[in-house]
């Protein structure tokens, strides 16, 4: 596993380095009419485009059906270690600590510029929130590059809740009533999953709502066994032959949700779908001003848009695009599974049966 977690750092080092490039440029303001050395400038939109494009084509391209003999070999990485599972959870965790990383740094640029120690630049608010949105998306392709298989920003995928289940098991089997949130994270995981293919078992929000319901039962009284039998079936996922039957039994031993109403969520464009449509016009703007027009143009263009929208108004603007790009970077989080537990509950000896879990 050791070789492959030194492929996803490299991997995504390389991204994290664009981004801390562009988070940082703020130090490197000038008296120029748009506020950035015009080198400054040039290497942001570089770095912005790099990370768009890499993403882009890698999503396109990933996959161990994929054409490209170095992506079947990097897809293959993680199923050829020791324990699939637990290092599919290393690179998830990973995924989820960039994010939160990623956050503090803006988080702290932004103090930096509050407590008058960096100068406040609309142009630096922008690329800082587009690269953050940027980031995410390199991340998660990158990572989808090595077998993840992420649905979406979240992480969500059947792969990532099969090994989440597999690490709830491991706790059942010892009485471990942590165990609950983790079997609970593998649920939501497959939600979005089993929504975005069009189909869910029958009674998924039922078993949902009963493993939720557990929460409240103390340790001594709560039902392993049981338990680690929908585990179980849930980390065979992507299969999902025995998980109607597992969810039934699972629904009978527990006698709930009986006389309850499940209420079920709609679904319908978030505000991260229209927030990335945002984010690829801008970078698309960015195309066409850094590398299509010639500088001076450029730089009447900054000025006549800057007249235009006026001071404040670009201020409200940059402000905003920054703190939802700083906020985007939490998104990785949604679906976190503590390392802490991996390392504790999985061990790299504890062979998998790959036969059994399909990757």
């Amino acid at each position: 596993m050791r070789n492959l977690l030194l492929v996803a750092s490299s991997l995504v080092g390389a991204g994290e380095a664009g981004f801390l490039y562009v988070a940082f440029s703020i130090f490197a303001i000038s008296k120029t009419p748009t506020g950035f050395a015009s080198t400054t400038s040039g290497i942001v939109f570089l770095i912005l485009e790099s990370l768009a494009l890499v993403s882009t084509f890698g999503y396109l391209g990933s996959g161990e059906r994929s054409a490209y003999s170095v992506l079947r070999v990097l897809h293959s990485m993680g199923r050829k270690t020791r324990n699939p599972e637990r290092a599919r959870l290393y690179l998830h965790s990973m995924y989820s600590l960039l994010g939160l990383g990623n956050f503090l740094i803006l988080t702290w640029v932004m103090i930096f510029i509050g407590v008058g120690w960096a100068q406040w630049n609309v142009l630096w608010a922008v690329f800082a929130g587009a690269s953050a949105f940027s980031i995410v998306y390199y991340s998660r392709t990158v990572l989808n590059l090595l077998g993840q298989r992420y649905e979406d920003t979240r992480g969500a995928s059947f792969p990532v809740a099969a090994a989440a289940a597999r690490l709830a098991d491991s706790m059942f089997s010892r009485k471990e009533s942590e165990g609950l949130s983790v079997v609970y994270r593998a649920l939501r995981i497959s939600e979005v999953a089993f929504y975005n293919r069009g189909h869910r078992p029958v009674k998924f929000y039922d078993v949902m709502a009963t493993v939720d319901g557990l929460g409240e039962v103390e340790s001594k009284d709560l039902p392993f066994e049981s338990l680690g039998k929908l585990a179980r079936a849930l980390g065979r996922l992507p299969r999902r032959d025995e998980i109607p039957q597992q969810f039934e039994d699972f629904l009978k031993e527990m006698k709930w949700p009986g006389g309850f109403e499940i209420v079920k969520p709609e679904k319908g464009p978030s505000i991260y779908d229209h927030l990335t449509l945002l984010t690829s016009v801008i970078v698309a703007a960015g195309i066409v001003l850094e590398l299509i027009l010639p500088g001076n143009v450029r730089d009447a263009l900054y000025l006549g848009l800057s007249s235009l929208v006026g001071t404040e108004t670009g201020n409200f603007l940059g402000l905003t695009i920054l703190l939802v790009g700083v906020i985007y970077c939490l998104r990785p989080l949604a679906f976190n599974v503590r390392l802490s537990l991996v390392r504790r509950y999985m061990k790299a000896e504890d062979d998998v049966v790959q036969e059994d879990h399909p990757l």
